[in-house]
This record gives C-alpha cells, sequence and structure tokens, in this order.
C-alpha cells in the first residue's frame, strides 16, 4: 500500500506543480502590474483589501475537479487499489494546502515590503486581516488560510469525483442544489447560521467547526470512489 501511495503522490506531483505555478506566475504579474499602475500614477489609488486568496480559492475549487478526471482513471489503471487512492488523496489535500497557504504567505508579506520599501500610500495590498479584530494574532489569520483552502479543495476534489462517477447531469444538478438552498428562506437562515462557526472574526468562530465538513466530504469521498469504474461517466 505504501508503494501504491507513493506512486499517486508522485503523479500528482507531477501533473498540478507547473498548473500550480502557473497560477501564481499569472496572479504575481496581475499584482505586479496593479504596484506598477500606483507606482507611477499620482491621481488615486488601488486598494486590494482581503484580495489575496480569493483568487486561490477559486483556482482550487476548478483544480480540484480536474485534477480527480485526469488523476483518477490513469493511476487505477496502473494498478492502484481505491483505497490507497482515498488515502494518497488526503494526503495531496494536505500538502496542497500547506504549498497554497506558504506561497500565499510570501506573497502577502513580500508585497507588503515593496510597499514600505518604496512609501507607495497609493497601493494597499492586504489579507484575511481586513475581516478579523485586533486581537485576533497572526497565527491564527494563517491557520484560517490554510483551513479555507483545505475546505475548497478537498471540496472541489469531492465535485470531481461526482462529475467523474455519476456524469455532467448528476454533477450540475449537484452544483444547483447550492444556490436553491440559499433561495428557500428557512434553509438560507440555517446555513447562515452555520457559516457563523467557520467565520473568523465572528463570535461563534472556532477551528474546531472546520473538522464538520471536513468529515462529510471524506466520507462522500470514500462511499463515491471506493466502488467507482475506472472509465468514468460522460
Amino acid at each position: 500500500m505504501l508503494e501504491q501511495t507513493k506512486l499517486h503522490l508522485y503523479y500528482y506531483w507531477k501533473t498540478s506543480w507547473t498548473t500550480i505555478l502557473t497560477f501564481w506566475g499569472i496572479y504575481i504579474f496581475f499584482i505586479a502590474l496593479m504596484f506598477i499602475a500606483a507606482f507611477y500614477g499620482s491621481n488615486g489609488s488601488i486598494m486590494m483589501t482581503g484580495v489575496n486568496i480569493a483568487p486561490g480559492l477559486i483556482f482550487s475549487l476548478f483544480f480540484g475537479i480536474f485534477s480527480f478526471k485526469d488523476t483518477f482513471p490513469y493511476v487505477i489503471e496502473l494498478g492502484l487499489d481505491r483505497y490507497s487512492f482515498i488515502l494518497s488523496s488526503f494526503i495531496s489535500i494536505i500538502l496542497y494546502t500547506v504549498a497554497m497557504t506558504s506561497i500565499s504567505q510570501i506573497v502577502l508579506h513580500t508585497v507588503d515590503y515593496l510597499i514600505n520599501l518604496f512609501s507607495l500610500e497609493n497601493f494597499e495590498f492586504s489579507g484575511l486581516e481586513i475581516a478579523t479584530t485586533d486581537a485576533t494574532s497572526t497565527s491564527s489569520i494563517v491557520l484560517y488560510e490554510g483551513l479555507l483552502y483545505l475546505l475548497f479543495f478537498s471540496f472541489s476534489i469531492l465535485l470531481g469525483s461526482v462529475f467523474f462517477r455519476f456524469g455532467l447531469k448528476i454533477g450540475f444538478t449537484v452544483i444547483a442544489i447550492f444556490p436553491i438552498m440559499m433561495i428557500i428562506q428557512p434553509i438560507a437562515h440555517k446555513v447562515l447560521d452555520a457559516l457563523k462557526y467557520i467565520a473568523i472574526g465572528h463570535e461563534l468562530y472556532t477551528p474546531f467547526a472546520f473538522f464538520v465538513p471536513y468529515g462529510v466530504i471524506a466520507i462522500l469521498l470514500y462511499v463515491i470512489v471506493y466502488n467507482a469504474s475506472a472509465v468514468g461517466n460522460n
């Protein structure tokens, strides 16, 4: 099982690192353009407040779906059993979270350093601390960012498994459930109340609340993948 887990992790790394680096390259290039525009611009200001994680989370939602579709059938055909795939998937999700959080923090602190170095007063680039109180520590903010990456990417892997096993119709039906839930007021209120427990800065927030969606995603992923065909349903 250990060798099979290594096989999946190697294949995941081989097929993923260029995509991840390309995303960050494009995002950093965009930040650089905004920085240069602020540096040479005399009128107005550029505010990128609390957005450093948003592009990464959006990327994670799409990346996980395509990652599952590209990885699962290939490694299963190579002889990887489904239990090893599920185990290595959880490991890869954690590694992805650590990598994305680390790069995000490096970018955030590098931009902050350059803003202070060039004394730019018309350019602001801040992270999740904008949604917190002064009492929230930096480590808590970094932890929260990691928890979000873990949630979004694992959910995306789950969506990828749904699309792969049940096809496009079922996949898009599952996605459509979420906006429909927000239209029905009693359900919407319950969802919003539940989100308070994973919203940093709210008085009900606790990082342990993330274990609830993590557990649900893990169970559903196991159920879907365990008997899934390597061919998929298109």
